[in-house]
Parts: structure tokens; sequence; C-alpha cells
């Protein structure tokens, strides 16, 4: 199976590779057209409203609390998608990937990636979790894997929930 990739979309796996840890480092440089709405992490640019909600001084509102079972679920579902990663199991890393950016990489190219990331940095596990965010079926998260070049990548990462499973949607 051939993939035919247009330039836009390059950047989109790209931000894939890199935010699913930064497998092939070097094959994300310099692919990215630089015509789309990103905001480097793959993700379109979001608007930051100008004005203060009501309620907040200074704009210090806190966020509100994490369910802790709910984020407990989503940590074990970045260690088991981060695991699967680096050893790599590129199938069963694939299926912790949301259909969204499944529809994006050809699952040949992400097994590739894998076995390239495995070569490269050998099994590496989450050291760090942090839920950042978590509303309904969308969480983002920041979690380390000891690797600075990986980590920088790692915060604010995007995860849905699918049925009762969090996927990786952070293309």
């Amino acid at each position: 199976m051939s993939l035919h990739i247009r330039p836009r979309r390059a950047g989109r796996l790209c931000a894939l590779a890199a935010a699913g840890l930064l497998a092939l480092t070097a094959a994300c440089s310099g692919d990215d057209d630089g015509d789309d709405d990103s905001n480097g992490n793959g993700n379109a640019a979001e608007e930051t409203p100008t004005q203060e909600p009501e309620g907040t001084e200074g704009g210090t509102e806190s966020p509100p609390p994490v369910d802790e079972e709910t984020a407990a679920e989503l940590e074990a579902a970045v260690r088991a998608y981060t695991d699967a990663f680096f050893a790599p199991d590129a199938e069963a890393a694939y299926e912790m990937v949301s259909q969204r950016c499944r529809d994006l990489v050809d699952p040949e190219v992400y097994a590739a990636q894998l076995d390239q990331a495995a070569a490269d940095h050998g099994q590496l596990a989450v050291e760090t979790f942090t839920v950042e965010h978590l509303a309904g079926d969308e969480a983002h998260v920041t979690y380390t894997v000891g690797v600075p070049e990986f980590d920088e990548r790692l915060a604010g990462q995007l995860w849905s929930r699918a049925g009762e499973d969090w996927k990786f949607d952070s293309c």
C-alpha cells in the first residue's frame, strides 16, 4: 500500500509522530509548508478571549477539580500507549490512536515510525504525568519520558474518549 501525502497533510502527520513521542524527528523537519493555521503542535490555533470571565480576579480562576477515577483511566491509557509505542507494538499503539488521527496516517508508515523510535531510543516509559484539563470526553495531558526533545512536545497533548477508551488524539 502506498501513501501519497499532500504538503498540508505532511505537517499533520509530523505532528502525529512528534506528539506521539517524536518517532522520526528528522523526518518531520522541513515537511510543513507553513500555510495551515497551526500553533506548532499540529492543532489549529485557538483564539484567546481578550476579556476575563466574570468572577475571576486577574485571570487567577483555578481549573475545576479533575475526577480522580477518570484521571487514573487517562493515565493508564497514556502509559499503555507509550509502552506500546516504544516496544514497538505498532498494532497495539495504532489501536490507541483516535479514528480522526488514524485517518491521517497509514498503519505501515506508523509502524515504521515506531520501529525507528524504538531503535533510536529503546524502551521509554512515562516518568511524570499531569492532567492539565479534563472536560467530558476530551483531555489535555502533560507527561515526560526522560528525553528532553520528546518531553517538550508532550505538554498539553490532546486525548479523547471513544466509548470507554481514551485515545491519543494529538494529530
